[in-house]
């Protein structure tokens, strides 16, 4: 499950890919392609990026909001690797009773779309009716589903598609 998805991330992070094949009573095989010589240059600018990404991020509480526990248990790492503050939240109405009870705590929202509850889109339109201009990131497995329903694109300030490495995350809460 998780373990596979963050592993994909680290790897497309890196530049390579992964392959898979499977076939019943045959097994499942896993290819995992990394580059055969590193970018120095474009190592030494994504270094610069992740640590000036990194200071938008440092002491800032960051609320975390997905009802996959492990989904929720890794991004408070990364975004605890990142210097932020995570608060994490596997209920949509505790996000958003957080939110009510504090509106000036939170820098910013990282919120899953498809939750029982609270979908993502009415969470963050929730969100907005108390706090207008909190942040707001979407970070989905089907991140282009939202803009296919009316009303719902402008909602998100920065949308990531799952899996996402850690300089992913970090680029996307920056612009979020």
């Amino acid at each position: 499950g998780l373990g596979l998805a963050v592993v994909a991330g680290i790897v497309a992070d890196a530049g390579g890919a992964i392959a898979v094949s499977s076939r019943p009573g045959a097994g499942t095989l896993f290819q995992v392609w990394w580059p055969l010589q590193s970018d120095e240059g474009g190592a030494a600018r994504q270094s610069i990026d992740a640590a000036a990404d990194a200071e938008v991020l440092a002491g800032r509480a960051v609320l975390v909001v997905d009802d996959n526990p492990m989904v929720v248990e890794t991004l408070v790492a990364m975004l605890e690797q990142a210097g932020a503050e995570p608060g994490p939240c596997l209920e949509p109405a505790d996000a958003l009773a957080a939110v009510e009870e504090d509106p000036q705590a939170w820098s910013l929202v990282i919120t899953d779309y498809d939750m029982p509850g609270l979908n993502g889109a009415a969470l963050a339109r929730a969100m907005r009716a108390v706090r207008s201009d909190l942040p707001i990131l979407l970070l989905s497995a089907l991140p282009r589903a939202h803009r296919r329903r009316p009303g719902e694109a402008e909602l998100f300030d920065a949308v990531l598609g799952k899996p996402a490495g850690l300089p992913a995350l970090v680029a996307a809460a920056r612009s979020a």
